[in-house]
C-alpha cells in the first residue's frame, strides 16, 4: 500500500509535456517521458483506486472519500496529442490540455520558448557558446542572478543562459537580433510542432483550456498580459467551436518582479477557477494558484 496515512479525498493535479511514443516521436528539443512510462503511472494509480477526474470538477465536492487524480498537459504538441489522447480516449481517462493558440492565429505567432528548444539542439555547440557570451555582456547583473535562481537546474551554463535571457528578460525585437536568421529546417520544425485545434474535437475525455497566445512570461503589465495573452486566446478556442476550461494554465516562471497573485483576482472576475502553476506540490483545494506534481516526478512522490 501507498501513503497508509494518506487523508481522504486528496486531489492530486499531474504535469505532463512532451510524451515519445510509437504513434508520435517527441519534438525536437523537448525532455520528454516515454510512452511505456506514463502508461505504467496511470495503471498503477489505478490499481491503487484512485479516480482520474476531469479539471472542470476540481472544485467540486465529492461524498465517496476516493482520492482524485488530473492528468495534465501544456502546450499542445503533436506528441502529446498523438500518443496520450486516443490511449486515455480508449481508456475513458479524461485529460486537459492547456493549448498555445498563438500559431493558429490569422498570422501565425510562434512561442520563442519553443523555438529556443529547437535551436539548442540544431545549433553547433560554439554557436551555442558565442550567442551565450554576447548575452552575458549584454544583461545586468541582477538579470544574470535572476536566470541563476529560475534555472539553476541546467548543468551547462550557455543553456541557462540563453533560455533565460530568451524567456525571462528579453524583449522579442532583441531575442531575434541576438540568435539571429532561422535555418528552413528551424522554421519547419517550429511550425510543425503544435496539433490542430479541429483534432480536439475527436475526442469526449479530452478537455482543453487556455495556456497564453505565445506562451509568453507573465510581466509586471499585468492588464496587457491578461488581455493580449490570456483572452485573446481563450477567445480564439471558443471561435474554433472549442470550449476552453475555467483554468488557466501558466505557461513557465514570471519575470523578475511579477507574479501570479497579482492577476488571480483580475482572473477571477472574468470567471476564471483557478490558474494551474507548475511548482511541485499538493494542492491544498483552496488556493486559487494550483501547484501541480511533474511527470518526472510522479513514482517517487505516489512510491510506485
Amino acid at each position: 500500500m501507498i501513503f497508509n496515512n494518506m487523508i481522504n479525498t486528496n486531489k492530486y493535479i499531474l504535469m505532463y509535456h512532451s510524451i515519445n511514443g510509437d504513434k508520435q516521436k517527441a519534438v525536437v528539443g523537448s525532455f520528454p517521458i516515454e510512452m511505456e512510462r506514463f502508461i505504467f503511472q496511470v495503471q498503477s494509480l489505478k490499481k491503487y483506486n484512485y479516480i482520474f477526474d476531469y479539471i472542470s470538477n476540481l472544485n467540486k465536492q465529492y461524498s465517496d472519500n476516493l482520492n482524485r487524480i488530473y492528468i495534465t498537459g501544456d502546450d499542445g504538441t503533436i506528441d502529446w496529442t498523438k500518443n496520450v489522447l486516443p490511449w486515455c480516449e480508449q481508456n475513458k481517462i479524461p485529460t486537459h490540455t492547456a493549448i498555445i493558440t498563438g500559431p493558429f492565429e490569422t498570422v501565425p505567432i510562434y512561442p520563442i520558448t519553443h523555438l529556443i528548444q529547437i535551436i539548442l539542439i540544431l545549433r553547433s555547440e560554439q554557436q551555442l557558446l558565442d550567442l551565450s557570451n554576447t548575452l552575458k555582456k549584454y544583461l545586468a547583473k541582477s538579470e544574470l542572478k535572476y536566470i541563476e535562481k529560475i534555472y539553476f537546474y541546467e548543468n551547462l551554463e550557455y543553456r541557462k543562459i540563453i533560455k533565460g535571457a530568451c524567456n525571462l528578460i528579453l524583449n522579442k525585437k532583441e531575442i531575434y537580433h541576438f540568435i539571429g536568421n532561422l535555418s528552413k529546417l528551424e522554421k519547419d520544425l517550429l511550425i510543425q510542432r503544435f496539433e490542430k485545434l479541429e483534432y480536439y474535437k475527436n475526442f469526449n475525455y479530452a478537455e482543453i483550456g487556455v495556456h497564453t497566445k505565445s506562451h509568453w512570461a507573465l510581466g509586471k503589465n499585468y492588464s496587457e498580459y491578461i488581455t493580449e495573452e490570456i483572452e485573446t486566446s481563450r477567445e480564439l478556442l471558443l471561435k474554433n467551436g472549442l470550449n476552453p476550461t475555467k483554468y488557466f494554465v501558466s505557461p513557465m516562471k514570471p519575470r523578475d518582479g511579477a507574479s501570479l497573485f497579482d492577476i488571480k483576482d483580475n482572473l477571477k472576475n472574468l470567471g476564471y477557477d483557478g490558474i494551474l502553476d507548475s511548482n511541485h506540490g499538493i494542492w491544498n483545494q483552496k488556493d486559487f494558484i494550483i501547484p501541480r506534481i511533474d511527470a518526472k516526478n510522479i513514482e517517487d512522490f505516489f512510491k510506485l
